[in-house]
This record gives structure tokens, C-alpha cells and sequence, in this order.
């Protein structure tokens, strides 16, 4: 059976959240058009502790980018919410000094991960690209991506990873995270808003717009969550996708291969990591 992980993390929370938090909320309202909201506030729930992040499988994350990254290769983050990803990208592959590239619809985490890069002494570069319209223009030894696929219609996620793989060469590989499924707690009812509140005053957090307003545009983001997980059609068999779009997976163990996540409301959220190439590689 696959291990729990708990959401409480013995370390801190990747992509310096906590410091670039108030400036992508700033970004969300110059920048961003219907993602306002999530991006506005994604930084401060993972603050508040009340979602999984990506440091639930980053051991497992980061083990595949050091094992899949040659030195001096290349390596694409396929989509970002903020920083996050960058930070785990660049810690895992530290040592083999590689070029990093980040692409995403939106240009506020771009923003943020650009901030990072230049507080952390990294270079980076940063691509504006709908995955589903064309394939990233350029071609990388390791694409990279963490529920992705939750954010597009299920008919369009064998195409998604199929422009994924336009960016890939012989030898390239896929590492590849995606939510399967959410049993929801059955003990108790949870104002969600409620809960990040009380989270993020548990840790200090100080909130960049006054509570009704934050808490009125928090609750605006999880109905538009609430009604885009209930859309959500999870792929039964990640794998089936991944062939389906011209992938080979490479077999993982059970405890590499899914691990399932406690949240706030007592639920379990089941995640997927994949590690593939292409067929014929």
C-alpha cells in the first residue's frame, strides 16, 4: 500500500512563499485576467498549511530531476503557480548546473519566478505559452510538471502532453505529477476560509488587504476551485495517457509512485508521479 505523507513539513516551504506572497498578490491584480484570484491567494494557502503542496512528493520529485538532469542540460517547467517549482527544480539539480526555463499562461508567476531567480542567484529564463495551443519552442533534456492537467478539459490532456513531448529529444524525459482523486473528510463540516484565516494568523502570516475583502476574494477562488474539481475528470490510468500521447513509462515502486496526502477537512488526496520518455527513444 502506498504511504501517507502528513501535510505538516519538517522544512520550509519551497519558493520562498512567505516573502514573494504579498508581491504576487500585487502582480495578480496588475497582471492576471480570470486567474486573479487563485494567483492572488495560491502563495497564502500554502502559507496557511491548509492545502498539499508540492513538498508532499518533493522527495520523490527530486531524486527523479537529479537522476533524469545531465550536466549543463536543460530543463522546462511546464506551468507554475509561483515560484514553488523552480525552487524544487533548482535544489534537486544544484550540483549539475543546468539551464532552467519556465513557461506558463499567465505571466504573474513568471513575474515571481523571475524574483526568485534573482534573489537566489539562479538564471532562468521564462516563456508565456498556452500548452494547448502549440508546443514550447524550444527543446529540453527534462520537461517538468505538477497538476497540470486538473486545468484543462479532459478531452485535451492526451494533446497537452503530446505538445509536451514536441519539446523533448532522444533521451529526454518526462517527470510528471498529477492529482488522481480526492476522498472528502466525513468527520466534520470545514468553512475553508475560515481555516486559511486561522492559519495564517497560527504562523504569523500578515494579510496584504484587509480581512473581509481577503476573505471575500479567498471564498471566491474556492467556489471557482470547487466547481473546476467537480469538471475535473482525473485520468483513471495516468500511464494510458501518457502512452496515448506517444510516451513509454518507466515502471516506479508503489512508494515512488503514488502517495496520498491528509488535508485540512480530514480528506485524502491521492497523487501520481510518472517519470516517461518518449516511444521509440
Amino acid at each position: 500500500m502506498p504511504r501517507a505523507a502528513p501535510l505538516s513539513r519538517a522544512r520550509d516551504l519551497l519558493g520562498d512563499p512567505e516573502a514573494l506572497a504579498p508581491h504576487q498578490f500585487r502582480l495578480a491584480q496588475e497582471l492576471c485576467a480570470t486567474c486573479r484570484d487563485y494567483h492572488a491567494i495560491w502563495s497564502y494557502r500554502r502559507l496557511s498549511r491548509t492545502v498539499s503542496g508540492i513538498e508532499a512528493t518533493a522527495d520523490i520529485v527530486e531524486a527523479l530531476l537529479r537522476e533524469a538532469t545531465r550536466p549543463n542540460g536543460r530543463i522546462l517547467i511546464a506551468g507554475a503557480a509561483d515560484a514553488g517549482l523552480l525552487a524544487l527544480a533548482a535544489q534537486a539539480t544544484r550540483t549539475l548546473t543546468p539551464s532552467i526555463d519556465v513557461a506558463d499562461r499567465c505571466p504573474t508567476p513568471l513575474a515571481v519566478c523571475r524574483r526568485y531567480a534573482e534573489t537566489h542567484g539562479l538564471s532562468i529564463a521564462t516563456v508565456l505559452l498556452e500548452f494547448g495551443s502549440r508546443p514550447p519552442p524550444r527543446r529540453y533534456d527534462v520537461v517538468f510538471g505538477d497538476c497540470i492537467l486538473q486545468f484543462v478539459p479532459r478531452q485535451s490532456h492526451v494533446e497537452i502532453l503530446r505538445n509536451l513531448g514536441q519539446a523533448m529529444t532522444k533521451g529526454s524525459t518526462l517527470v510528471l505529477v498529477e492529482r488522481l482523486r480526492t476522498r472528502t473528510g466525513e468527520s466534520r463540516a470545514v468553512d475553508r476560509g475560515a481555516e486559511t484565516l486561522k492559519g495564517l494568523a497560527a504562523h504569523g502570516i500578515e494579510l496584504p488587504e484587509d480581512e473581509p475583502a481577503f476573505l471575500q476574494r479567498l471564498n471566491r477562488m474556492l467556489d471557482a476551485q470547487k466547481l473546476r474539481i467537480a469538471d475535473y475528470s482525473a485520468p483513471s490510468d495516468l500511464s494510458s495517457s501518457l502512452a496515448d500521447a506517444g510516451f513509454r513509462v518507466r515502471e516506479l515502486g508503489d512508494s515512488d509512485r503514488e502517495r496520498t496526502v491528509t488535508v485540512a477537512d480530514g480528506g485524502r488526496v491521492t497523487m501520481r508521479i510518472a517519470i516517461a520518455s518518449l516511444i521509440g527513444d
